[in-house]
């Protein structure tokens, strides 16, 4: 019977496993001024009870919030349906607009989660020309391949690009996300250094870290009581 028990502890944490992969990302949405709170050294904010927060690092300063969205007005409802972006804003830079490289050094941003988050897809926006994000993750298990450098976005749609899969089936456990820009430059008529600004990123619906653990303690205790009634 304890042998039952183990078998189903483990099936159980495989499910729940499978079930986190396969379901639903929320975003946490950086377009959306008014659903995280902002400050010029810190945004941070809670998805489904975990903690997370956005850091200026580099050469850079300050964050910024891109206000308003600066894309094509006749695509920004596609967009919106398309993305699940609010697009009331680009989504947050450094310093004077969009986190940028430049000559002297260049400009990071850094999420820490409070604990880690299955992440499925980051969002982008002033990403024209050649232009590209490079991304950095400490990953506690998963799959890195939606977390890799960001193609070029599309220019009439304020330079939106995509990484990850929207189906929710692949990601990645991540705690620690570094967003930095990448070395080629601005090619749509621009002067400007390479540059993007974070629009969302996309975290499974449940923390499977919390989540097993509980299933486990849950089952761990039914296998205690079913022996001692033995």
């Amino acid at each position: 019977m304890t042998k039952y028990f183990k078998s189903l502890a483990l099936a159980g944490a495989l499910t729940a496993a499978s079930a986190v992969a396969a379901s639903a990302a929320t975003t946490i949405d950086f377009t959306d001024t008014g659903s995280y709170t902002f400050g010029t050294t810190k945004a941070e904010g809670s998805i489904m009870g975990v903690g997370w927060k956005l850091l200026p690092r580099g050469e850079g300063g300050n964050l910024t919030q891109n206000v308003p969205y600066d894309g094509d007005a006749a695509g920004k409802a596609g967009l919106q349906a398309s993305s699940g972006l609010a697009l009331e804003a680009d989504g947050i830079g450094i310093d004077n607009d969009e986190a940028s490289r430049f000559e002297e050094g260049r400009e990071v941003l850094r999420m820490v989660f409070d604990q880690a988050v299955y992440i499925t897809g980051l969002h982008f926006l002033d990403v024209f020309g050649d232009e590209s994000v490079r991304v950095k993750a400490d990953s506690l298990g998963g799959t890195l391949t939606v977390l890799s450098e960001s193609a070029a976005g599309d220019n009439s749609l304020g330079g939106y690009a995509y990484s990850g899969d929207k189906a929710g089936e692949e990601g990645a456990w991540i705690k620690v996300l570094r967003f930095i820009p990448g070395f080629e430059n601005d090619s749509d008529g621009g002067t400007g250094e390479p540059d993007f600004a974070l629009a969302g990123v996309d975290v499974a619906a449940v923390p499977l870290p919390a989540g097993g653990v509980l299933l486990l303690t849950a089952l761990g205790g039914l296998a205690i009581a079913r022996r001692r009634k033995s």
